[in-house]
């Protein structure tokens, strides 16, 4: 099977920013390096656009560093869940996400605290060090996911789903049924309240 210049295009499209940025330039063949370089390049662009369904940034303050030892552990971090995680490449002290997360739970009036963890064993490939784990009040686990997930991550899966269709050929674009790939979304949305409500009926 030979692959064309296309197939790159496509492939380069289609990863994450972490196995995207994870690439050996080097190692590529020219007709890669260059498909490289332009997904390189639109991502970069796409980053430096205004974000519609971001939160704003005069809503939230972005911390841009801070001192895990300073913060006094809360006293219902035994009885907490971890709403998100982050984890630590060598060399980097810090993750911007990590702030983020913690000005958006604020902002939405959940207690968080944030924990390092080691990692142990990673695989050699990763090179991670270390995870910070954003607790929160158990209690408050789906109502912290849920603020993450609508104010921070669901923008970079945006992204990474408008890559993907962007990657697609005419043909297979028009064969693609929102109906379809948005069931799964849709259902799990649909079981999770399903499962509030009858909990809340159960104890009627």
């Amino acid at each position: 099977m030979r692959i064309n210049r296309e197939d790159f295009r496509r492939h380069y499209a289609m990863l994450s920013d972490e196995a995207l940025f994870a690439l050996d330039r080097a190692e590529l063949i020219e007709t890669a390096q260059a498909c490289y370089d332009e997904e390189v390049a639109r991502r970069k662009a796409a980053r430096q656009e205004p974000q519609e369904h971001a939160m704003p940034d005069n809503q939230v303050e972005f911390d841009d560093e801070f001192d895990l030892d300073s913060e006094q552990e809360p006293d219902w971090l035994d009885e907490a869940a971890c709403a998100c995680s982050f984890t630590v490449s060598a060399g980097a002290e810090f993750t911007p996400d990590l702030a983020k997360a913690r000005a958006i739970l604020r902002a939405a009036e959940i207690p968080c605290y944030v924990t390092l963890e080691q990692v142990e064993n990673p695989p050699a490939a990763a090179r991670v060090r270390s995870e910070y784990c954003v607790m929160v009040p158990g209690a408050l686990n789906l109502h912290a996911a849920a603020v993450l997930d609508r104010d921070l991550f669901n923008a970079d899966q945006e992204d990474n789903w408008r890559a993907q269709l962007a990657s697609l050929s005419d043909e297979d674009l028009q064969k693609l049924n929102p109906d379809v790939f948005c069931a799964g979304l849709l259902d799990r949305a649909a079981r999770l309240k399903k499962a509030y409500e009858e909990e809340v009926a159960r104890r009627k």
